[in-house]
């Protein structure tokens, strides 16, 4: 949300049943917390000195509003990111249980955010730690839900399996013989053992079909590195040969997305074959459903589609925006889809997975998707907050558009149920 007025939050009715006084708030996780946020003063450039924490559903702060910033946990409902800030240090970041009890100490430093932090099915996490001294850098490690440290902190890079496989594709300084260190990339198992070994140049993930991207140099732009991909076996047989531009691991319905020299992209099965052409500016991996986000570059801007696994687009590529939602109901599953309106402003609307409309593109703001109630917060624009923000006129509507609730005028922002 826009972190300006304040915010609290509303039942179905209407009825607003926790006040209106925090600068930040969102909506309320499966573990019945929300994070929201609060201005404390200004610094010297005048810019907000913000702090986090987390309420429950009757209000009561549960995870002490003192952090420098908070987010999800390892993807389990009863852990949440905390972060604490010395100076210029980077965030120091921990871990709080529903009880806002700090389980696991704020310890571990991430010079770019909670964003570089990769969490897996199995509740383990890829965490980096900074660490000090001569030699300044980012190391990685992995720790589980309990913060035991499950593979040391002795990698540049760790990515864990996001469905839990065993390998974990990870790369370290390696040395030459003159004494000059070096990375490469390979894999090892949770028990830090090596099974494939530390002879490429960069790795991705092993997901479904046993096969994982690795990569090669192959010549340099500058200081720019340029990669040759192909993909190996859980063995670290090469199982399709070095040949594509960049490449995606294999997370569902047996297709990849690669990228070939003319910086097209496409997507190929588990032997190699081309079974949706290059004809792409970028594209998603597809998901369980068997639907992909493409884009096609157009007078200077990237207009996204939906493509299926026949390579049939079910949304053409003519949107500036398109992002696939799903419910906790697995039955409805929403896409937004938006266009420009003028040269900064979007309209958006609705979409279904299987590329029909249910919500023309007319509004000037919604939220992510459709909310647990199966209602979605849109708005239309009334006026200008700040500089940065805009107030809305805020409405609920169904999954045919049909109008459940609308706010009063002294609402101007406003998020979905959960």
């Amino acid at each position: 949300m826009p972190f300006t007025g304040k915010y609290g939050y509303i039942d179905e009715t209407g009825k607003e049943v926790i006040v209106c006084k925090y600068n930040a708030a969102y909506e309320f996780r499966d573990n019945g917390l929300a994070e929201v946020g609060i201005i404390t003063g200004r610094d010297e450039e005048g810019e907000a000195i913000w702090k986090y924490g987390f309420i429950n559903k009757e209000g009561k702060e549960v995870v002490p509003i003192t952090y420098e910033s908070v987010a999800e946990g390892f993807g389990k409902d009863d852990l949440v990111a905390i972060a604490k800030k010395y100076g210029t240090r980077p965030y120091e970041w921990g871990f709080a249980d529903e009880t806002g009890e700090e389980v696991i100490p704020c310890q571990f430093l991430d010079s770019m955010g909670y964003q570089n932090f990769i969490w897996s099915e199995d509740h383990l996490l890829s965490i980096p730690f900074w660490k000090f001294g001569p030699e300044e850098a980012e190391i990685y490690g992995v720790i589980n839900e309990d913060g035991e440290e499950i593979i040391p902190f002795d990698y540049v890079e760790i990515n864990l399996s996001r469905s839990g496989k065993d390998l974990i594709s990870a790369s370290k300084y390696m040395e030459s013989e003159d004494g000059e260190p070096f990375v490469k990339a390979g894999f090892i198992n949770k028990n830090n053992v090596e099974v494939i070994p530390f002879a490429y140049d960069a790795t991705k993930s092993f997901e479904e079909e046993g096969l994982a991207p690795v990569a090669r140099i192959i010549d340099y732009n500058g200081d720019e590195e340029i990669y040759q991909w192909g993909y190996v076996n859980e063995e670290g047989t090469m199982v399709i040969p070095y040949q594509f531009s960049d490449a995606e691991p294999f997370y569902a319905c047996g297709l990849a997305a690669v990228q070939n020299e003319d910086d097209k992209w496409g997507y190929i099965n588990n032997t190699g074959n081309l079974v949706i052409p290059y004809e792409y500016d970028s594209a998603e991996s597809f998901d369980e459903d068997g639907i992909a986000v493409v884009s096609k570059y157009v007078d200077e801007n990237y207009l996204d589609g939906l493509i299926n696994t026949e390579g049939t687009e079910i949304l053409p590529c003519e949107y500036n925006s398109i992002v696939t939602y799903t419910h906790l109901d697995e039955k409805n599953e929403t896409i937004s889809i938006a266009k420009k309106n003028g040269q900064d402003d979007y309209i958006y609307g609705f979409a279904n997975k299987k590329g029909e409309i249910i919500v023309d593109i007319q509004f000037d703001m919604i939220q992510s998707g459709y909310g647990e109630n199966q209602w979605a917060v849109v708005g239309t624009t009334t006026g200008q907050l700040d500089k940065y923000d805009k107030t809305y006129k805020c409405k609920y509507i169904n999954l045919n558009g049909d109008e459940m609730l609308e706010l009063p005028d002294k609402y101007i922002f406003a998020g979905n149920f959960s």
